[in-house]
């Protein structure tokens, strides 16, 4: 336990550090006014929020405080809690269980329920908040929040739901599968019919039924796996059950005798039927489909949502002196010092655990008079009553409860060997995007509120970048205006006082979150819910694709239409259109127009609202749709893209998101700034349509690095942000997707790039040393059982899973063979000359009359000089075309142009370098023991250890006749400025900085330069393997890439400190095997098992780069995959690379076609990009008759929506300033002076500036 530091101890002193919570900043001055200690609670049974006990508590507290106590040292025996023995949890009724080997906490909840006679059979009105699965009992269960009594009541289901997978085989063929009719979870078949959208017609097909989900679709042997091509077997139990019985979480429901029923929840019924009506006009002359669904659909969004009784908790943990880490839940050695409750019911209260050393004196000054404090003087005891209360809340509410508050409870209960039939918590593997586990209660809902605003789809659309970080200061400052309490000291060194007040603020930060805007967020929550058809527990740890995915999923069972496979859908629509413009299977993304740099007056925006979804809906694009089956429908091309689309029927894709569209545009968002509506009809629409904008609307760091190949067929490997400018035209090294050559390296094109902004990364650690750094949302290709890939969000991953490494790297075939050296090095104070004699070939005089002009250009621009016989001109005095005549004039040796640095001394050095396999010998000499002095190279080998190599050195200069001197001892040099200024082009200087010039090598370049590398800086392992040394990362990289170009293998030991250097060991690499296959070959590519996965908390700029292909190799040859949209995302189950060509190919047709149409009525336009254009001062005859046209032309809504009245281009995208038309407003984007890092006087004069430009 840390020791309390003296009173007299300087407040400078202490450090600031949170522990277990996310928001930290300093402690604003504390005020001189003490106030009398308050809230000091005693009790004989715990305090409950009865307001007749807490006016009973509230009197003992003020008769104590009437006391005439100066200062309070020790907290006061009476303010204790002093026991309760009242049973709780599965302890209450005294209702004995028998132990059941290995069984779950939520199991043995459920029988605890079914022998008490709880399991809820009649019910008026339950709100439906969770499903889930119990193995225990085989069967799906569901918590339903009581709107008469306040609690949760669990419902076990009645209707005999089985697990089954779908089979196109005949019954006949399935009985003949005596695999599958002996496997002991197989149950029977069932004949059923089933639409098959991808063929447009009904199949029979049979139910395959088996015992448990695990037989079905578990690890190892299962049905799945014996049919191998079972429809719907990757569906979870729990979310196929919803689909089957048509439940929608968030509604409101009956329970009759056992059995469900959906009911009508409407405030004002009116209003409901005003507002139904209303919403289904909007599509009275749509397609009948859309009809239906807006009529089945329409309930989501206007019944009403239940307030819940709801409590908020959050925890403080000890820690030893100098530990900063947040502790491992999973251990949960510290002890808990604090637990905060607030609920909705107005409780306020604190738990805290007396310690020896700290001081009871007055409340913090800004503690609430309605809240209390309950001292313990056992841990064991604090965390019992903590369940206690758990246990009488229906939703508990954390901030990153998964990860450490709920996760660290539970496991520090049982390290305490508290009764586990007490413990309401349950502690599952995490499946959501950033929980590592789930935590759930048994009783009761948790919702983990850090999960909800992590999402990107929340914190970009719903909240409007809001929240530039994730944690609970940075989301309660943008949206409630407050933050958490600001402390110096570390939380586990606070006093009673204060520690109270910063743990209680965390709760109600938490609460409120949950209920500003008329409740906001809880609304948001719910809504969600209803939308995706998920219960709560999946829905705020998922991500946007998995919502989509199950709202089609959803609608496919509602229509009996049968669930296609990915890769049915892939061999039935392969796609590629685009193959033959951009060498692949991707395609191209949004069309932008480079802007018109300059100042431009009266400028307007024209926007396509919302272009992709209305593009999905009104070309009726979906999988089943775009190039469908009908021979009548091929002549029903679509726009800019060469593929047909059904005209029988709407496709699924089509009136899901043109429903969603448009209700979101065509009322929700008009509705909600009806000054005629009341404030919180207007917040409720305002909800509405943040959370279909969700639905309707990845990444690497600069430093990382690609293997590019240009037009000229050259390769090189460059860092990733460097291609922010220039990827265009350039392909990018790729793996072969396709089974037959899997793993076998290609260059792909590189179809797009955007940048955004990230807070933080993670760093994946290979077990081999190799690492890469990605944003948590990147998708990596995980490998399975040597066999299967997956494609997987990096913050999914966990250490053990193994990733895809590319080895064979390629090398340029034919790198050049010499180089104009003026092109490689700076040019400041360089001379050019050429010698008399040279001259003298073409011309004798510098007067005579000539037709050459390379003796012209000498005769113009340079000086002769009598003494050393050369013509000579600084080379930054000639113009280009001159520069390019020396080299064409030189190349060929027609002409001995030389160069060197400075006018005086110094040795003359042919303009053109020969690239001769010796000096690429000399190369390794210099990455491997080189340095740079003043004007020269030093390479360093003592002569006494090691003769031949130092007399090896000196032949390879000899044979490049460079100028060098010797000193018989340890050093050479090598006397050019010129040499000097080319060895830091090609290889940097400085131990921690050099590389090797990859651009410049073939294979026995290569070869060469690492043998000569290694006797300089290399050694044996244990006498076999080969091992390199550096301390410079980047030639570490370049290591491992010339080692596998090598047909080599190798590993990377990391420094553990900044001043260590790293090991890269050639290895002979692993040999994989799969059983029954024998030897697997990858071509070139590996798998390799995560040893570490760290996330770094750091502002960094990063890249999403879209490949013709869907993956590129990064750094150290990782395999990663592009960042997509939800439906151009191959990790989507119901991908269809037609849809995705067809969204994009019509968004381009659609802006090119609307800026000839502008063009061709004289409106010049000066920038478009992706779904909108600027127009050069347009008329407002011009701006109706464009809006009209796009409507009748392309079926598309484009709309005027801003006018500036000044704005001002750069040359980049998405870089400009502009002043809104009528207004002072400005409008800036991608401007350097709205950086953080940008220096204040610069920000300063660029405000100035802003304001008379207003």
């Amino acid at each position: 336990m840390a020791k309390k530091k003296s009173k007299n101890e300087k407040e400078e002193d202490k450090k600031q550090t949170s522990l277990v919570s996310f928001g930290a900043a300093k402690e604003p001055e504390k005020s001189k006014e003490k106030k009398k200690p308050k809230k000091i609670v005693k009790e004989e049974i715990l305090p409950d929020s009865s307001d007749e006990l807490k006016a009973a508590r509230l009197a003992k507290q003020q008769q104590y405080l009437k006391k005439e106590r100066k200062e309070l040292t020790k907290v006061p025996d009476e303010l204790f809690f002093k026991g309760n023995e009242k049973p709780f949890g599965l302890k209450a009724n005294d209702i004995e269980l028998e132990k059941i080997k290995r069984e779950g906490f939520e199991s043995r909840y459920l029988r605890y329920l079914i022998k008490k006679g709880e399991i809820v059979q009649n019910l008026e009105r339950g709100f439906l908040l969770d499903v889930d699965y119990d193995g225990g009992q085989n069967k799906a269960y569901c918590k339903f929040y009581d709107l008469d009594s306040h609690e949760i009541k669990i419902w076990i289901d009645t209707t005999d739901h089985e697990p089954y997978c779908i089979s196109k085989q005949s019954i006949q063929q399935l009985e003949n599968n005596v695999n599958l009719t002996n496997y002991e979870g197989f149950v029977r078949f069932e004949e059923i019919k089933r639409y098959d959208l991808l063929r447009d017609k009904e199949i029979k097909v049979s139910k395959v039924y088996g015992k448990t989900p695990t037989d079905i679709g578990g690890s190892g042997t299962n049905i799945r796996s014996i049919l191998g091509d079972a429809w719907e077997a990757k569906i979870r139990y729990h979310l196929n059950y919803i689909y089957d019985r048509a439940l929608i979480p968030g509604l409101v429901y009956r329970i009759k005798d056992g059995k469900i029923e959906k009911i009508d929840y409407q405030g004002d019924p009116e209003e409901y039927e005003k507002v139904a009506r209303e919403l289904q006009d909007l599509f009275k002359n749509e397609d009948i489909t859309i009809q239906d669904f807006a009529k089945n659909n329409i309930e989501l969004f206007l019944s009403d949502i239940p307030e819940v009784k709801r409590m908020a908790m959050d925890i403080e943990v000890n820690m030893e002196p100098n530990e900063y880490l947040i502790p491992d839940p999973r251990q949960a050695k510290q002890e808990v010092i604090s637990i905060s409750f607030v609920a909705t019911d107005g409780l306020k209260i604190v738990y805290m655990l007396e310690r020896d050393g700290y001081v009871y004196g007055d409340p913090h000054q800004h503690f609430p008079e309605d809240a209390e404090v309950l001292y313990f003087r056992s841990e064991k005891e604090l965390l019992t009553e903590t369940f206690r209360l758990m246990w009488k809340y229906p939703v508990i509410l954390t901030f990153n409860g998964d990860n450490f508050d709920l996760n660290y409870l539970f496991h520090r209960a049982n390290r305490l060997k508290i009764e586990k039939d007490l413990n309401p918590i349950i502690v599952k593997r995490g499946y959501g995007f950033m929980s590592k586990a789930e935590c759930d209660l048994r009783k009761g809902i948790h919702v983990d509120l850090f999960n909800f605003f992590f999402n990107r789809s929340i914190s970009g659309y719903a909240f409007g970048g809001a929240y530039k970080n994730n944690s609970l200061n940075a989301i309660s400052a943008a949206l409630l205006g407050e933050e958490k309490y600001q402390h110096e000291e570390e939380i586990h060194e606070m006093e009673y006082n204060i520690l109270s007040w910063y743990n209680l603020k965390d709760s109600i930060l938490t609460l409120e979150l949950s209920k500003f805007n008329n409740s906001l967020v809880w609304n948001l929550i719910i809504l969600l819910c209803r939308i995706t058809k998920m219960p709560i527990h999946d829905m705020v740890r998922y991500q946007i694709s998995s919502w989509i995915q199950n709202i089609f999923y959803y609608e496919h069972r509602q229509k009996k239409y049968l669930i296609p496979r990915k890769e049915e859908i892939s061999e039935l629509k392969p796609g590629g259109y685009s193959k033959s413009t951009i060498d692949g299977k991707g395609f191209k993304g949004a069309y932008v127009i480079p802007p018109t740099p300059g100042i431009h007056y009266d400028v307007v925006v024209m926007d396509f609202s919302s272009l992709y979804p209305t593009i999905i809906k009104e070309y009726n694009l979906s999988y089943e749709t775009v190039q469908c089956p009908h021979e009548d429908c091929r002549d029903n091309l679509l726009k800019g893209i060469p593929y047909h689309v059904c005209s029988h029927k709407m496709g699924i894709f089509a009136y899901i998101v043109g429903f969603l569209r448009d209700i979101r545009v065509k009322y929700f968002k008009p509705k909600s700034k009806d000054e005629t509506l009341s404030e919180k009809r207007r917040d409720y629409n305002s909800t509405i349509q943040q959370a279909i904008k969700v639905f309707i609307n990845g990444c690497l760091p600069y430093n990382e690095e690609v293997i590019i190949k240009k037009k000229d067929n050259k390769v090189s490997k460059i860092k990733l942000g460097d291609l922010e400018k220039n990827w265009t035209g350039k392909d990018i090294l790729s793996i072969e997707r396709n089974s037959g050559k899997f793993g076998q390296g290609k260059f792909v094109k590189i179809v797009g790039l955007t940048t955004r902004k990230a807070k933080e990364y993670l760093e994946i650690t290979l077990s081999d040393g190799r690492k890469v750094q990605c944003t948590s949302n990147h998708i990596i290709p995980k490998i399975e059982n040597l066999s299967k890939i997956n494609e997987i969000k990096a913050g999914n991953l966990k250490v053990g899973d193994e990733i895809l490494i590319f080895h064979k790297n390629p090398l340029n075939n034919n790198p050049p063979k010499k180089i104009f050296i003026p092109n490689y090095i700076p040019t400041n104070n360089l001379w050019v000359s050429l010698e008399r004699k040279e001259y003298k070939k073409y011309s004798y005089r510098t007067n005579e009359s000539t037709d050459n002009p390379i003796i012209n250009l000498i005769n113009s621009k340079f000086k002769y000089s009598k003494v050393s016989k050369i013509y000579k001109c600084l080379w930054d005095e000639l113009e280009t075309s001159e520069k390019k005549l020396i080299e064409k004039e030189s190349i060929n040796y027609d002409l001995h142009f030389s160069v060197k640095y400075g006018e005086e001394s110094g040795k003359w050095i042919f303009c053109f370098l020969d690239l001769t396999i010796e000096f690429f010998g000399l190369l390794g000499w210099y990455i491997a023991e080189g340095s740079i002095d003043k004007n020269r190279i030093s390479i360093t080998q003592k002569k006494k250890l090691h003769p031949k190599r130092y007399n090896y050195i000196i032949s390879l200069l000899k044979s490049l006749e460079y100028p060098f001197t010797y000193d018989n001892k340890k050093n050479i040099r090598i006397n050019s400025k010129v040499l000097k200024r080319l060895f830091i082009r090609f290889c940097s200087k400085g131990a921690a900085n050099k590389k090797i010039p990859l651009e410049l090598l073939d294979y026995k370049r290569a070869k060469f330069l690492l043998k000569n590398y290694y006797l300089g800086d290399g050694n044996l392992k244990k006498g076999k393997w080969i091992r390199y040394s550096t301390k410079s990362k980047q030639l570490k990289n370049d290591l491992v890439y010339l080692i596998g170009a090598l047909d080599g293998y190798c590993s990377v030991v990391n420094p553990k400190k900044p001043t260590d250097i790293y090991r890269i060991i050639q290895t002979e690499g692993r040999k994989y095997r799969r059983k029954a296959h024998g030897l697997v070959n990858f071509n070139g590519t590996t798998p390799v098992r995560i040893k570490d996965i760290k996330k770094i908390v750091k502002e960094i700029k990063v890249y999403d780069i879209e490949t013709a292909n869907g993956w590129f190799i990064a750094t150290n040859g990782i395999v990663v995959h592009n960042s997509y949209g939800v439906f151009g995302s191959r990790n989507f189950p119901l991908f269809c690379l037609p849809v995705a060509e067809s969204t994009t190919g019509i968004g381009q047709y659609s802006i090119k076609k609307t800026i000839e149409k502008a063009e061709s009525m004289g409106v010049n336009v000066l920038y478009g990009d992706t779904d909108s254009v600027f127009l050069d001062n347009p008329s407002k005859e011009q701006l109706n008759k464009i809006s009209e046209w796009s409507k009748k032309e392309l079926d598309l809504d484009l709309e005027e929506e801003k006018t500036y009245q000044f704005l001002a281009l750069s040359e980049r995208k998405k870089n400009y300033i502009g002043i809104y038309k009528d207004s002072k407003y400005v409008d800036m984007k991608g401007l350097l002076a709205k950086k953080r890092n940008t220096p204040e006087f610069i920000k300063k004069i660029f405000g100035e500036l802003i304001e008379i430009l207003k």
